[in-house]
């Protein structure tokens, strides 16, 4: 602000608003974030409806290996890996949601705004979504032991509730790598319908050209999260299968992540 004095009187002339520091100043609770990137997951319709959709498509295919199924695919362990691959299939896509949801519901202005350490934001997406997936798994196990009630009832199923501790944490494992997979793509990509197109197609076409390529086909097992991860819910994991997992993912799940990052940091907000 200036001042000018002329005869009689003063003249103040407005200037510039004095920019605050606010270097050291508080950021934003990281657990109130990650409260909100939780909350963001169903306030939307796409979220609500996916997360109906995985619900309804589990009931489905509980019910149709409850009325078809063969005894011996009635137990516990085998129900809970029938929830557990719908959850598979569908909740990578609720990674997406996720990350784009800022792009795709124009607040990308409000919350880099709040909170302008982007990464913070991203680190706080990615512990909602592993906790919608952990809470996913909770229910699929729930359901699981439900439906193998209700065989030992109405097929004279023996019971049996022993479950596959190493299948059942090789699920989690996958799960958890899965929705991170997501993630990354979301971030790359930012739009919701490119990152799921590229989440589905670009793995298969991966495998494809590989079987068919002599030269990709001896490094194919090192590439591809697909072979490792078949393992991995089998429980029946080697140290070999377990390099085969950690550099598939390193280019699956690591590589975009990293990438997506740096464009995120440079990217222009609107």
């Amino acid at each position: 602000m200036s001042t000018a004095t002329t005869a009689g009187s003063v003249t103040v002339t407005p200037g510039p608003a004095p920019i605050p520091d606010l270097a050291g100043a508080p950021g934003v609770p990281f657990a109130r974030l990650v409260r909100l990137e939780s909350r963001k997951v169903v306030d939307t319709r796409s979220g609500r409806w996916l997360l109906v959709t995985i619900a309804a498509l589990v009931a489905v295919a509980l019910g149709l290996v409850l009325r078809f199924g063969e005894p011996g695919d009635l137990t516990f362990g085998m129900l809970v890996a029938v929830t557990s691959t719908v959850l598979l299939l569908l909740y990578p896509v609720l990674g997406i949601l996720t990350v784009t949801a800022e792009t795709s519901q124009r607040t990308a202005l409000v919350t880099y705004a709040v909170e302008p350490r982007r990464w913070r934001v991203v680190a706080a997406k990615v512990v909602a979504a592993s906790w919608w997936a952990a809470l996913g798994l909770a229910v699929a196990v729930a359901l699981g032991a439900a439906a193998h009630g209700i065989a030992v009832l109405t097929r004279d199923v023996p019971a049996d509730w022993s479950p596959a501790w190493a299948s059942l944490g090789g699920f989690a494992l996958s799960l958890l790598l899965a929705v991170l997979q997501g993630i990354a793509f979301g971030l790359l990509l930012s739009s919701p319908a490119l990152a799921v197109s590229a989440y589905f197609v670009l793995p298969v076409g991966w495998v494809f050209v590989a079987n068919l390529t002599p030269g990709l086909r001896r490094i194919g097992p090192w590439l591809d999260p697909s072979s490792s991860g078949e393992i991995l819910v089998r429980g029946a994991m080697t140290g070999t299968e377990w390099a085969h997992l950690a550099t598939s993912n390193a280019l699956w799940v690591a590589l975009p992540l990293a990438v997506g990052l740096a464009v995120l940091s440079r990217r222009e907000v609107k």
